[in-house]
């Protein structure tokens, strides 16, 4: 490995990729969605990567005189016999069928630590210069330059033939036949809601909108905790609008102790409550997480759930949680919407990515208040568009005793489901005790 200027390549490993190619383009099909020419250090072998990748797409032949023919047309004759042959004889002593993606892979290593390097370079030039007006903007800045620095992983993929599918998809399905009752995906401890959405599915995104105060923070802790109960299965809240120590903790152990929240708040408890708490504490799920920092980005919460995926391994189950997303740091010269979008379409992007359930808390429009039905609807979204299209499901909570005193339908949160991709429209009743921060499912006290 050669390193000019600091920068590693190999120049002899470009060469022996393009000139072996240059005689057996057949071996291209292979590679062709592995490197970009941006890979290549040497100038002449990114040109030649282009004019063969422009061909190929043409569907054109690919040797050294329609390449050359590209590169230099008044001078075909003179590239080939001073370039191209010496780089196929080289090619053609070196490269076969066996290690062709072995030198690609080597080549796209070698291109990704370059652009590591320069994103550190880049990051020490911006600190030096002062170019941010706090480190806090600066370390945003830095996290976004090694972020787009990362390398891509390669999806193994394309297109499939149906056939192919039918063995996973019927193991998949007679593991549900021989349990029945079995969810596809993570339960979210209330039957009634297990049952609409069978559990919560990975790569989903789902968007649940509420207006203040409603209780959306407590419902997204509340399956939480339920979630992280199960073996191998981890829950990760991001909380952007509440402190863990206090804010958080207090409606967790209210939920779980029963014990009245502005009992907690105040701290005016009495021997019996101090053993609840004390046995409630012992009892918590470490597979539940919790992150506060202040000012989260998008791209630091990718990269935590990246880090958190990589640390619990690609089988364990996974839901993220983003309390809320228009409390995500945007940068000063976006506007809200555009920022709102680019987000909605970065969390779907990330649950793909990861493998996991990506749950986005949302607040809702002003709207609400002022007509005679209070029941959210779609258009009540913020900046609506985007996390409407982007969103698997799109869900609100609504309690009608939040604006009726005298209602019939006291302590009853409605989970309306606006927009569900793979099961129909609709809307699950829960139990909601506000001073004990606690959901139930009426399904189960009708079972027991």
């Amino acid at each position: 490995m050669q390193a000019a200027n600091g920068l590693p390549h190999s120049k002899e490993t470009e060469e022996i990729l393009v000139g072996g190619l240059l005689a057996r383009e057949q071996w291209l099909e292979d590679i062709v969605d592995l490197l970009h020419s941006s890979d290549f250090y040497d100038p002449l072998c990114e040109r030649i990567w282009k004019a063969m990748i422009r061909l190929y797409n043409a569907n054109k032949r690919v040797d050294m005189v329609s390449v050359a023919q590209l590169l230099s047309p008044k001078k075909t004759d003179e590239l080939i016999r001073s370039k191209l042959i010496p780089l196929t004889t080289k090619g053609i002593e070196y490269l076969t069928s066996w290690n062709v993606r072995e030198y690609a892979q080597r080549i796209r290593e070698l291109s990704e630590r370059r652009r590591l390097i320069r994103a550190g370079e880049e990051i020490v030039r911006l600190a030096l210069e002062g170019a941010y007006g706090s480190s806090r903007e600066l370390f945003d800045e830095a996290e976004k330059r090694l972020s787009e620095a990362e390398p891509v992983r390669t999806k193994i993929g394309g297109l499939v033939s149906i056939t192919e599918l039918i063995h996973p998809y019927m193991d998949a399905l007679e593991t549900l036949y021989k349990k029945p009752g079995t969810l596809s995906g993570t339960p979210t401890g209330f039957p009634s809601l297990d049952a609409y959405m069978c559990g919560l599915q990975e790569q989903d995104f789902i968007v649940i909108g509420a207006r203040p105060s409603i209780g959306k923070t407590t419902f997204v802790l509340n399956i939480g905790y339920n979630v992280a109960q199960h073996e191998n299965t981890y829950f990760a809240l991001f909380s952007l609008e509440m402190d863990k120590d206090r804010g958080l903790m207090n409606r967790i152990v209210a939920s779980k102790a029963q014990i009245d929240l502005q009992i907690l708040r105040s701290g005016d408890l009495d021997d019996d409550q101090w053993k609840l708490i004390a046995k409630t504490l012992s009892e918590l799920p470490d597979r539940f997480l919790i992150d506060d920092t202040a000012s989260m980005t998008v791209t630091y919460i990718k990269r935590e759930v990246r880090r958190l995926r990589r640390r619990i391994g690609p089988d364990a189950r996974l839901v993220v949680a983003i309390d809320y997303l228009q409390r995500i740091r945007r940068p000063r010269n976006m506007s809200r919407f555009d920022f709102v979008t680019e987000a909605a379409i970065e969390m779907k992007e990330l649950a793909r990515e990861c493998n996991c359930t990506v749950v986005a808390l949302s607040q809702l429009s002003r709207g609400v208040e002022q007509r005679q039905e209070k029941k959210p609807v779609l258009s009540d979204l913020r900046e609506s568009g985007q996390i409407e299209q982007e969103a698997d499901i799109v869900a609100f909570l609504h309690r009608d005793d939040y604006y009726d005193a005298n209602t019939e339908k006291k302590g009853i949160m409605e989970i309306i489901f606006a927009k569900n991709r793979n099961a129909p429209t609709g809307t699950v009743e829960l139990g909601f005790i506000k001073p004990y921060q606690k959901f139930f499912d009426p399904m189960t006290l009708t079972k027991g």
